[in-house]
């Protein structure tokens, strides 16, 4: 049974933690200090796995269940392996060249215009990596990508700008070269 506004504002800190379930692997941990915090249980090839979402109350209940049906699209669609955090005003050029060298093994890298660059997607095609990159505007001849993986990517973007920014409708976080600007490699299951 989904959790009311009552019940999580009544909740009163125990000897140990505590949980209060919303259903669909959403719930409320209480913790003996008395703080709540939303975490999500999921499965990840076969494992059990937990997701802090956030305080409460900085992220609400419907905060939170809108992270958990977002998250879950995640995890059912695509699975980030790696996510580089670079400095402000840090060229997408350099932040690829750090990212090429800690890159799994992957079948494809989706990333922004910003890493158009013809010497990256050789280096990706010299690994057996599928660079799916929309080509910058300045370039004459467009390389093709597949844009339904890179649709995916754009959502797992806005999932983390939402989750980072408390619930605020900010997109495009790598336009925006702030300390948390990502390029994903992403892995389809």
């Amino acid at each position: 049974m989904p959790l009311t506004d009552t019940q999580i504002r009544k909740a009163k800190p125990a000897d140990r933690l505590y949980r209060l379930t919303d259903g669909g692997g959403l719930f409320l941990a209480v913790t003996p200090a008395g703080g709540k915090i939303w975490r999500l249980r999921y499965e990840i090839e076969g494992k059990e796995e937990t997701l802090v979402l956030g305080p409460y109350p900085d992220i609400g209940r419907q905060e939170a269940r809108e992270a958990r049906v977002a998250q879950k699209r995640l995890l059912r669609e695509v699975r980030p392996v790696v996510m580089l955090l670079t400095e402000g005003q840090m060229s997408d050029d350099k932040g690829a060249r750090i990212l090429f060298q800690a890159l799994p093994r992957v079948r494809v890298l989706i990333a922004d215009k910003g890493y158009d660059s013809a010497w990256f997607r050789k280096d990706l095609e010299a690994e057996g990596i599928m660079p799916c990159i929309p080509s910058s505007k300045s370039r004459r001849q467009p390389y093709p990508y597949d844009r339904t993986p890179y649709r995916q990517r754009h959502q797992v973007e806005n999932l983390f700008a939402k989750l980072k920014d408390g619930g605020a409708s900010r997109h495009a976080t790598t336009d925006a070269h702030t300390p948390s600007s990502p390029l994903s490699a992403s892995q389809q299951p």
